[in-house]
């Protein structure tokens, strides 16, 4: 982005002596213009081979579409010039203004995606209470004869008739990862979400799945979360594509804020959660069983303690 506002900032420069120029109805050099038109289109490539390549920067693209706008009114501007038709002052003013605004928004793009957004620390789910010991049997009560098959189905609730998956984070032993500011999962994620589409065509009972996107730390928080929806919406997609009813999948985004080691989520994170192997780590996609078996999950869904997949 620096690359292309500092042609941009040429292409101004160059621009502003035309306005000097034609305020003092004098003659546009040719070379001027030449050069104007030249740096606005390179800074205008440079720009659009970043959006390609960094399409998780959302203002980036905003400027893009108005610079666009800015070269449709700097090509009538040079259409007047060839046909010796004397340009309008508003004309020249409103490509000015529009420009401007372009390489203003691309600025503020460039601003916010070098800075590094704080890591919040995120709260620790309770542990679970400890189940009850089974009362002890009284010696002299005699044994309960053991129910027959048809008795045991019968006095199960109806939900319980096929085996529940458990609810919470799943499959964390399965690896969706993805390379930077990329939302399509890497080629060695095939055969994880061939074995969880697997296991979704294998239990009916599991109703719906959360599928969680994540980003490691670096960009802007705002341009995390639009990349981590989309990382989740690749994998839901995925996984249809493999035969998954879409019903039975949500997707949403966290941002950077759910590294995948636990100790790196607290203010005072060690040094080893900002090395290349733990950024790797956090630019996942996580999976919650929501339901399953007529049960809902109830627990805290802010973030999967305890480690991603």
């Amino acid at each position: 982005m620096i690359t292309a506002i500092c042609f941009f900032l040429v292409g101004a420069c160059a621009g502003a002596f035309m306005v000097f120029r034609h305020l003092k109805r004098l003659r546009l050099p040719g070379w001027v213009a030449i050069a104007h038109g030249l740096a606005g289109a390179t800074g205008f490539a440079v720009l659009l081979l970043f959006c390609l390549r960094e399409p998780a920067v959302v203002l980036a693209r905003y400027a893009l579409g108005i610079l666009v706008g800015a070269i449709a009114l700097g090509c009538v501007n040079v259409i007047y010039h060839l046909r010796g038709i004397r340009h309008r002052l508003a004309l020249i003013l409103t490509h000015a203004v529009v420009a401007v605004t372009g390489v203003g928004t691309l600025t503020y793009a460039a601003v916010l995606h070098a800075q590094r957004p704080a890591i919040e620390p995120l709260p620790v789910l309770p542990e679970p209470p400890p189940s009850e010991a089974p009362a002890p049997i009284a010696k002299d009560t005699p044994p309960m004869p053991a129910p027959t098959q048809a008795t045991a189905v019968a006095a199960a609730p109806p939900h319980e008739t096929a085996p529940a998956h458990a609810l919470g984070l799943a499959w964390s032993d399965l690896h969706v990862r993805f390379d930077s500011n990329r939302d399509r999962p890497t080629s060695g994620s095939d055969a994880a979400l061939a074995t969880i589409a697997q296991a979704l065509a294998d239990d009916p009972s599991i109703q719906l799945v959360e599928v969680r996107g994540h980003a490691d730390e670096r960009g802007a928080e705002p341009a995390n979360l639009d990349l981590t929806r989309a990382r989740a919406r690749a994998v839901v997609n995925a996984l249809v594509a493999r035969g998954v009813d879409p019903s039975r999948l949500q997707t949403t985004g966290y941002g950077s804020r759910c590294p995948a080691r636990g100790e790196c989520r607290t203010p005072d994170a060690p040094p080893g959660c900002h090395a290349d192997d733990a950024l790797r780590e956090d630019r996942r996609v996580t999976f919650v069983v929501v339901e399953a078996g007529g049960r809902r999950f109830t627990g805290s869904t802010a973030c999967d303690v305890g480690g991603g997949s």
